[in-house]
C-alpha cells in the first residue's frame, strides 16, 4: 500500500511509484502536496476512484495512473489544471463523459491518452483550444456521434487513435472529419476502426500529411472504390482497410508505396486481380486479401488468383491440423507478449484486440456461405476466454524479435478462404517501434 504519510512531504515535486506490486488506494493526502508536478502510479495493483483532493495541485503537470483496477469517475477539478500537459489513464475502469470545455480548461495539454476504458459521450470539440496537443487517444471506449472537425486545427498533432468505439452513424457524411485532417501536417498515426462510419472515403483522404506511417480503417461500413490516390502518402507503412463493403479493382498506384510492409484489404467485395505493381513492395510482410469474394451467382466478384486445386482429403485435414498448431502458437505469443518484464517491450491492450479478432475470424467465425469454418470445433475453449478477458484496444506493439509462425508458401488452406493469403512473419521480420502487430492464422 502507498502510506498516506507521503502527502505530508511538502517540498514534493515528482512522485514516481509505477511499475511494482503497489495495492490499495490512492491516498487521499497527497492533495496537501501543493508543489507536485509529476503524479506516476502506472502499472500496479491499486482500486477505488481517484480522490477529488488531488484537483487542488495547481502544478500538476504530469498525471499517469495507467494500467490499474481504478474505477469510478474522473473528478472533474483534474480536467481544470492549466498546467496539465500529460495526462494518462489507460486500461481501468473509469466511466464518464468529457467535458465540453475540456480544451479550454486543459491549454497546455500535449498527450491526453484514456484507452480501454468505459467513458462516453462525444468528443468535445473544444479539443481544438489545446493548440500544443500532440497525442489524442480514446480507443476502447462507448464515445459515439460524430468526430470533430476542429481537430484539423491542431497543428501539432501526431496521433488521433479513434478505434473502437461507436463513431459515426454509418451515414454518408461520418467521414467528413478526415478533410479537415489535412491541416494536421505532422500526423504519423490515423486510426478509426471498428466504429459506424460508412459511406465513401473522401478523395482528400490523400492530402493527408506524408508523414503518415499507420491508417486503420477496419471493420466499418465504408463502400465505394480504394482512392487510387493514396499512392501519394509516400511513408505508409500499414494501411488497414479490413472489413468494409470496398469494391472495384485493387488499385496498381499502391505498389508506390514502397514502405508498406503491412497491407490489409481482406473481407470486403474487391474483385480484379491482384496488381503485378504489388511485387514492387519488397518491405512487405503482411499481405491480406482473403475473403473477398462474395457473390455466387455468376463470375461476378472475387478476385482472381489460380490456386491448383487439391482432392486429397487426407492431405487437407493434415493441413488443418497445421494450421490450427499455427494459430495456436499465435495465441501463446499473445500471452507471452502481455507479459514481458520491461513495459516498453510489453504488447499493448489495442493489438492484442486486433491479434484475437483476426484469430477468431479465421477459426471461430462462419463463413460466407454460413458454414462453420471446419477448424472451429478445435478453438472454442481457447480463443474465446483468452479475448473476453480485455477491456479493449489501446495501441501499439509486439515485443522486437518475437518469432511468428512462417507459412511456406501462399496456400488456399480452408474451403471458406476464396483467395490466397499471403505472409511472411518469419523471425527477421522484426517489428518497429509503433507499428501494428498481428501474427495471422491460416
Amino acid at each position: 500500500m502507498i502510506p498516506w504519510e507521503l502527502g505530508s512531504l511538502m517540498k514534493l515535486v515528482g512522485l514516481e511509484l509505477g511499475i511494482n506490486n503497489l495495492t490499495g488506494v490512492i491516498p487521499a493526502s497527497f492533495g496537501n502536496i501543493s508543489s507536485l508536478r509529476y503524479f506516476l502510479v502506472e502499472e500496479n495493483k491499486l482500486m477505488g476512484t481517484i480522490p477529488h483532493e488531488l484537483g487542488r495541485l495547481k502544478r500538476l503537470t504530469v498525471f499517469n495512473v495507467d494500467l490499474n483496477n481504478l474505477s469510478g469517475e474522473i473528478p472533474l477539478s483534474l480536467y481544470n489544471m492549466s498546467s496539465m500537459r500529460s495526462f494518462s489513464v489507460i486500461v481501468n475502469h473509469f466511466k464518464g463523459t468529457l467535458p465540453p470545455n475540456i480544451g479550454c480548461t486543459l491549454p497546455n495539454l500535449q498527450h491526453f491518452v484514456m484507452g480501454g476504458n468505459e467513458f462516453s459521450g462525444m468528443i468535445p470539440a473544444s479539443f481544438a483550444n489545446a493548440t500544443r496537443l500532440q497525442l489524442l487517444d480514446v480507443i476502447g471506449n462507448g464515445f459515439f456521434g460524430q468526430v470533430p472537425t476542429s481537430l484539423g486545427s491542431l497543428p501539432d498533432l501526431r496521433k488521433l487513435g479513434l478505434d473502437d468505439n461507436s463513431l459515426g452513424n454509418y451515414s454518408a457524411n461520418s467521414l467528413d472529419f478526415i478533410p479537415s485532417l489535412i491541416n494536421c501536417s505532422q500526423l504519423e498515426n490515423l486510426g478509426f476502426g471498428l466504429n459506424k462510419f460508412g459511406g465513401a472515403l473522401p478523395n482528400s483522404i490523400a492530402n493527408l500529411s506524408t508523414r503518415l506511417t499507420m491508417l486503420y480503417l477496419e471493420v466499418n461500413q465504408i463502400s465505394g472504390n480504394i482512392p487510387a490516390t493514396l499512392e501519394n502518402l509516400v511513408n505508409l507503412m500499414t494501411l488497414s482497410m479490413s472489413d468494409n463493403l470496398f469494391t472495384g479493382d485493387i488499385p496498381a498506384s499502391l505498389g508506390k508505396l514502397r514502405n508498406l510492409q503491412a497491407l490489409h484489404l481482406n473481407e470486403n467485395t474487391l474483385s480484379g486481380k491482384i496488381p503485378s505493381s504489388m511485387g514492387n513492395l519488397t518491405r512487405m510482410f503482411e499481405l491480406y486479401l482473403d475473403h473477398n469474394r462474395r457473390n455466387y451467382g455468376g463470375d461476378n466478384g472475387g478476385i482472381e488468383i489460380e490456386v491448383e486445386e487439391d482432392s486429397n482429403n487426407f492431405e487437407n485435414r493434415n493441413r488443418i491440423s497445421a494450421h490450427l498448431q499455427k494459430c495456436l502458437v499465435s495465441i501463446l505469443q499473445i500471452g507471452l507478449a502481455c507479459s514481458e518484464e520491461s513495459p516498453n517491450e510489453r504488447i499493448n491492450i489495442g493489438d492484442v484486440t486486433r491479434e484475437l479478432q483476426h484469430i477468431r475470424k479465421a477459426y471461430l467465425d462462419v463463413d460466407i456461405r454460413g458454414q462453420r469454418n471446419s477448424a472451429a470445433a478445435a478453438l472454442p475453449s481457447v480463443a474465446a476466454p483468452f479475448a473476453s478477458s480485455f477491456p479493449g484496444p489501446a495501441a501499439q506493439r509486439l515485443p522486437r524479435g518475437t518469432p511468428s509462425p512462417t507459412p511456406a508458401a501462399c496456400e488456399l488452406s480452408f474451403p471458406a478462404c476464396e483467395i490466397v493469403g499471403c505472409v511472411n512473419l518469419s523471425p527477421q521480420a522484426q517489428l518497429q517501434p509503433g507499428r501494428q502487430a498481428q501474427s495471422r492464422c491460416w
